[in-house]
């Protein structure tokens, strides 16, 4: 190695550009995939939601007479908790900024394994009417906005227009969370507003759960409310029962798989090149395996030579690549969807470090065979070899095929991506910037202090130097990464009946829209006119 540094340095990168690729995707597909979530009895965790099939609401929210109806089957659920979580503003000390409240009934924090770090944590009393306005935050908020200061137990903070006691501060946790209150008391019983999760008695299936929970979404149709559209019709009522990783995953499964496939091919190749390089370096070494051989050199003696050549390559390799890796899931990280579950686990630790050896072992043995088999087939002497060139061309052969397959597969990647930026949205996104605002408390109570507050935001803005319209809009054309576009509101044209199994559904998304909105969007006007 030390007399052909060209060829060690080129072999060496070669390995490390794929056992790095491998190992960072490795990480994410370990923390995402692999590992168990970061729950007591994770495996055991379910979301249950209600459903609107024939109008595609697959995620409604329950209602607390649903809830109940729902946890009643002992013999399928071990716990059970329904929960809200909505986006509020916390003012006071420093300023104000949006956070996650979470408010949940009895049981929730248990099953999520919810730690205290300081102070208390919830206790029966403070799901109290007169008791319930009591808080615990999040280990995050606790650092960051009150710099880790234990003093804030006991003190009171503003969400919204409501004050809130803190009585405690949770561990560190997964969830983005920042503040936890309990549930208040429920005014509609039959409203759809809360999320419900449970966790399966051990040894219950999400097969059996399903179908105790279809029992009971039937009779709750058939007795409790029978729902029905603005026009009679049926909505096709029903629930579904979804494992907890499941709900978080989505279709991230795929694609992490589909990028572990793809570093795979990478590092295939990879070996298949050193291979290459090893029986073409073999050339300059007909003249000293021949020597070898004449002084009563076995085949595997030859072998364990060339193995042992592999395999300092290979942990060259794999240390190089382990190095690389690190930069590798520092930008995978960054890029990550931010609705990735356990982005913060993803990291090189020792299960890929571990993952990262064994994969160059197995790198060894893969391109380290090649010119051992062709070292022990040969009849090595001065004269050149045929079946190094076969072996060869079969390497080379093997190269380019894989490199074809990946290379297609990219760019049709890349196609898709290029036809997807070309599509014509129906709006100007250059030049355009939206912010979102919640107005809540009991000062915007009265709908006339919501319009006024508006008509006068949006004064102010086009007075900016720079702004040339403002207006506000309800539902965004393309709603942000999480948001809920799915259901909607059935529809009937005059003169014709509302139709579930028509083509087309015939459902549609509402929202409200200020003066000035379809200019300010750069949105055509096809026919008719606007608002006036």
């Amino acid at each position: 190695m030390r007399r052909s540094p060209g060829f060690t340095v080129a072999a060496v990168f070669t390995l490390a550009l794929g056992i790095g690729a491998n190992t960072a995707i490795f990480s994410v597909a370990d923390a995402v995939l692999l590992r168990p979530l970061p729950y007591p009895h994770a495996e055991r965790l379910v979301m249950i939601w209600d459903q609107l099939w024939k109008i595609h609401v697959n995620e409604l929210p329950v209602s607390e007479a649903n809830y109940e109806a729902y946890r009643a089957d002992s013999r399928i659920f071990e716990a059970s908790a329904i929960y809200r979580e909505e986006t509020r503003t916390l003012t006071g000390a420093g300023n104000a900024e949006r956070v996650v409240v979470r408010s949940f009934s009895p049981g929730l924090a248990e099953m999520l394994g919810g730690r205290v770090g300081v102070g208390r944590g919830f206790v029966p009393e403070d799901w109290q009417p007169q008791r319930n306005s009591v808080a615990m935050l999040s280990h995050r908020i606790f650092a960051r906005r009150f710099g880790g200061n234990a003093d804030v137990v006991g003190q009171a903070i503003r969400v919204d227009d409501r004050l809130y006691t803190v009585v405690g501060v949770m561990a560190p946790d997964p969830d983005d969370i920042d503040i936890w209150t309990p549930l208040p008391p429920v005014d509609d019983p039959y409203a759809w507003r809360f999320r419900m999760m449970a966790r399966l008695r051990e040894g219950v299936s999400v097969e059996a759960a399903q179908a105790s929970v279809t029992a009971a979404a039937k009779h709750i149709e058939e007795t409790i409310h029978p729902y029905r559209g603005p026009n009679g019709e049926d909505p096709g009522y029903h629930a579904a029962v979804v494992s907890l990783r499941q709900q978080l995953l989505g279709d991230y499964r795929t694609g992490a798989l589909i990028l572990l496939g793809a570093v795979g091919l990478v590092l295939l190749i990879a070996c298949v090149n050193v291979a290459n390089l090893l029986v073409a370096r073999a050339t300059a070494r007909e003249r000293e395996i021949a020597v070898r051989k004449a002084l009563g050199a076995t085949s595997a003696r030859l072998v364990r030579q060339w193995m042992t050549e592999a395999g300092v390559l290979a942990l060259l390799g794999g240390v190089t690549g382990a190095a690389a890796s690190y930069a590798g899931v520092s930008m995978l990280r960054a890029l990550s969807p931010a609705d990735l579950p356990s982005v913060a686990r993803i990291g090189v630790d020792a299960r890929a470090l571990m993952f990262t050896f064994a994969i160059s072992g197995l790198v060894c043995v893969v391109f380290g065979l090649a010119p051992a088999v062709a070292a022990t087939r040969l009849n090595w002497g001065l004269r050149g070899s045929s079946p190094r060139r076969r072996m060869s061309s079969v390497l080379v052969t093997a190269e380019v095929a894989l490199a074809l397959m990946l290379l297609v597969g990219a760019g049709l990647l890349i196609e898709s991506f290029t036809r997807l930026r070309a599509i014509d949205p129906g709006f100007r996104p250059d030049h355009l910037l939206t912010m979102r605002i919640q107005l809540s408390g009991a000062r915007y109570q009265d709908a006339r202090r919501r319009i006024s507050y508006c008509s006068e935001l949006q004064e102010r803005l086009r007075a900016m130097p720079g702004v040339t319209s403002a207006s506000m809009v309800g539902l965004l054309p393309v709603a942000p990464v999480g948001a809920d576009r799915s259901g909607g509101n059935p529809f009937s044209i005059e003169g014709r009946a509302w139709n579930p199994n028509a083509p087309v559904p015939q459902i549609a998304h509402t929202s409200a829209a200020g003066p000035d909105y379809f200019s300010t969007m750069g949105i055509s006007l096809r026919a008719g006119r606007t608002f006036t």
